[in-house]
């Protein structure tokens, strides 16, 4: 048995599965203000290893490689990155080269080209992340993922079909509501109090 590096969180919902990885990465600022062909491809190129390097975290899964968690062997799985802060990534030219990059690093680690068809993946943001997993309290993983995949949809940003959601979200239950309850009634006293 050889020790195999796991997604950072592997969040299950009714046999449907998001292998996150969570990356501090930004986009550099050379891609920002310059807009130059070399430093988004480079910025590019970085985002997509990620990606793959989830494919094959998954493939190792999927052939039982890792002994706290097995594959049912049936399970609907996608990939996602969640970044700091926002990408911004839109427009058919640049998913066209996201997938394009994608599908020559899964031929150099000898996987399915493919996968981006069978298991696609996400790239959403921490502030995006919020407001998935609210959706994820009403709506199935492949609901979600299968919305996104819709043509009219896909080669915009993330956010705003997140939003077309808002009907869906269910706020997050907290942890320890009494606790909570308890402090943030103490507080607003305290701030009513220092108010007067």
């Amino acid at each position: 048995w050889e020790w195999k590096m796991s997604a950072d969180l592997i969040l299950e919902k009714d046999n449907e599965l998001f292998f996150i990885d969570a990356k501090t990465k930004r986009l550099l600022n050379k891609s920002k203000i310059w807009l130059t062909d070399e430093a988004i491809e480079d910025d590019l190129n970085t985002i997509t290893t990620e990606i793959v390097e989830l494919y094959l975290t998954i493939e190792d899964y999927r052939k039982n490689l890792y002994p706290d968690i097995r594959s049912s062997g049936n399970e609907k799985i996608f990939p996602m990155i969640i970044t700091l802060e926002d990408w911004y990534l839109f427009g058919k030219p640049v998913f066209s080269r996201i997938n394009e990059l994608i599908k020559l690093k899964l031929i150099k680690k000898w996987l399915p080209d493919n996968l981006t068809e069978i298991m696609p993946y996400l790239i959403c943001s921490v502030r995006e992340y919020e407001q998935l997993l609210q959706t994820l309290n009403t709506l199935s993983i492949w609901n979600i993922v299968n919305g996104w995949l819709d043509p009219a949809i896909y080669w915009n940003l993330f956010q705003p079909y997140l939003n077309s959601l808002i009907d869906k979200y269910e706020p997050l239950e907290y942890f320890f509501p009494d606790d909570f309850n308890n402090i943030f009634s103490k507080a607003v006293q305290k701030w009513i109090e220092n108010a007067r």
